[in-house]
C-alpha cells in the first residue's frame, strides 16, 4: 500500500495483529494502510526496542533502510529504530515526549498527527 506521496506505508506493533486490524477498521482506516507487522510470539525479546519487527518490515516491503523512517510514539520505537538503523519521527502526544524522544535520538518530532499528514504527502 502507498499512502498519496508514493511511499509504502505499513503497521508495526507490539501488540497482536487481530487487535491492530482490528482498530485500523474501527477507524476507517485499513484501506489507507499496507501491512501489519505485529507481536507473534510470547517471547519478549522479539518486542520493541528490539529491531525484528521494524527488520521484518523493511524486508517485506522491499524498502531501502536508507530511505525509510519509523514513526512512533514510545522511546522504545525511536529506540528500535535505531538499532534497525531506520530515522525515527517521533510522535510526542503527551507532555514531556518530545525532549524525551529528541534525546532518545528521533530525527524528527510531531506533536500532532497532521503534522504526520503534511510530511507523508510531501515529495519523497
Amino acid at each position: 500500500m502507498a499512502c498519496e506521496s508514493g511511499r509504502a506505508v505499513a503497521v508495526v506493533s507490539n501488540n497482536a495483529e487481530r487487535v491492530v486490524q482490528l482498530y485500523l477498521t474501527r477507524h476507517g482506516l485499513d484501506d489507507r494502510t499496507g501491512p501489519v507487522f505485529a507481536r507473534t510470539s510470547h517471547d519478549p525479546a522479539l518486542l520493541k526496542p528490539s529491531p525484528h519487527l521494524i527488520d521484518k518490515t523493511v524486508q517485506a516491503l522491499n524498502a531501502d533502510p536508507a530511505a525509510a523512517a519509523f514513526v512512533g510514539d514510545s522511546i522504545t520505537d525511536i529506540e528500535g529504530s535505531r538499532l534497525a538503523d531506520i530515522d525515527s519521527i517521533g510522535y510526542a502526544n503527551k507532555p514531556g515526549k518530545y525532549e524525551r524522544m529528541t534525546a532518545a535520538g528521533a530525527r524528527a518530532v510531531i506533536t500532532t498527527l497532521a503534522d504526520l499528514a503534511l510530511r507523508l504527502r510531501a515529495r519523497p
